[in-house]
C-alpha cells in the first residue's frame, strides 16, 4: 500500500494581508470615483491609465476616450510647458510637486486649477507610477487678478493709476537713455473740479471725471498712457515723440475737445483745463 506526504501551510495571515489590501483599495476606489477634484494615475511620462469620473462633471471629459494619452493632450496650450516641466522634476527628484494651469471645458470655458504631483516608487526605487489630483482654483485666480487690477488701475475710470504711470515712466527713462529718444510727460488739471463737486455733488463730479477721461483718452495716439494720478489729476506720458511739435498738437486737440460741453445727471455745463507739458531730454534736438 502506497504511503504519500502532506505538507500545510498556514495561510491565514496571507488571506488577511489580502483582505485588508482588498478593502482599502475599494476605500480608495470609492474615495476617487465620488471626489469632486481630478485624479489621474499616469506612468512616469504622463501616459494616463486611470481617470476619475469627475473630469466628466467638471471639465466635460469622457473619462473612456482619454486613457492612454498624454497628459500633456488635456492642458491649456499656454501652460504645457511649466506642467511637462513639473513632470520632469518629479520624475528627477522623486519627490511631491506641484503646478497650477488650466484646461478648457467642453463648452470653451477656461478653469484654473492647482495639481499636486505625486510619485509612487517601486522597489527599484524607480517611478512606477505618477498620480495626479487637481483641484479648482478659478475663484481664487479671478480674486487675485481682481486684487492686481486693483492695484494698478483706478477704479472710477478704468485708467491706470499713480503706481503703473511711476513703473511705466521709470521704464521710459531708461530706454530713452539707452536708445537717445524723446518722451513727453504732460500734466492735466481739470479747472473748477472743486465747485462741481460742492454745488452738483460728488455723483455728478465722477460722471464729469470718467467723462473727462474718456474725452482725452480720444484725442492720444495708441502708445501713449492715459492715468488719473489722483483727485482731477492726470498725466499722459508720450514716449517716442519725433519732435515738441507731437506734444503740443495734441495739447491742443484736449484743449478743443473742451469746446463741447459736459452732461452729466441733469447738469449740463462747460469746463476748462490747465495743461503743463515737460520733456526728455529738456532741449530740442537740431540736426547737423
Amino acid at each position: 500500500m502506497g504511503r504519500g506526504v502532506a505538507v500545510y501551510k498556514d495561510i491565514s495571515e496571507e488571506l488577511k494581508y489580502l483582505k485588508e489590501l482588498e478593502i482599502s483599495e475599494e476605500k480608495y476606489r470609492v474615495i476617487a470615483e465620488f471626489s469632486s477634484d481630478l485624479i489621474k494615475i499616469t506612468d512616469s511620462n504622463g501616459i494616463i491609465q486611470y481617470i476619475s469620473p469627475s473630469h466628466k462633471a467638471i471639465v466635460g471629459n469622457d473619462p473612456e476616450e482619454t486613457l492612454n494619452k498624454s497628459i500633456l493632450n488635456f492642458v491649456y496650450s499656454d501652460d504645457v510647458s511649466k506642467f511637462r516641466d513639473a513632470i520632469i522634476e518629479v520624475n528627477t527628484t522623486h519627490q511631491v510637486g506641484s503646478v497650477e494651469f488650466r484646461k478648457v471645458h467642453e463648452n470653451g470655458e477656461i478653469i484654473w486649477f492647482h495639481a499636486t504631483i505625486t510619485p509612487i516608487i517601486n522597489d527599484h526605487d524607480e517611478i512606477d507610477r505618477i498620480i495626479f489630483v487637481a483641484r479648482d482654483i478659478t475663484e481664487r485666480k479671478q480674486y487675485e487678478e481682481k486684487l492686481e487690477h486693483l492695484a494698478l488701475f483706478d477704479s472710477l475710470t478704468g485708467l491706470p493709476n499713480r503706481v503703473q504711470f511711476y513703473k511705466r515712466l521709470q521704464n521710459e527713462m531708461e530706454q530713452a537713455s539707452i536708445s537717445h529718444s524723446t518722451f513727453a510727460v504732460m500734466m492735466l488739471d481739470l479747472d473748477g473740479f472743486k465747485q462741481v463737486n460742492d454745488t452738483m455733488g460728488h455723483d455728478v463730479g465722477d460722471e464729469l471725471l470718467k467723462s473727462f477721461a474718456k474725452r482725452v483718452e480720444s484725442c492720444i495716439r495708441t502708445n501713449d498712457m492715459l492715468a488719473r494720478i489722483g483727485g482731477d489729476e492726470f498725466a499722459i506720458l508720450m514716449p517716442n515723440l519725433e519732435n515738441r511739435i507731437q506734444a503740443t498738437a495734441m495739447a491742443k486737440r484736449i484743449i478743443g475737445s473742451f469746446h463741447k460741453h459736459w452732461e452729466c445727471g441733469h447738469y449740463c455745463f462747460n469746463t476748462t483745463c490747465s495743461i503743463g507739458i515737460a520733456f526728455s531730454p529738456p532741449y530740442e534736438h537740431h540736426q547737423k
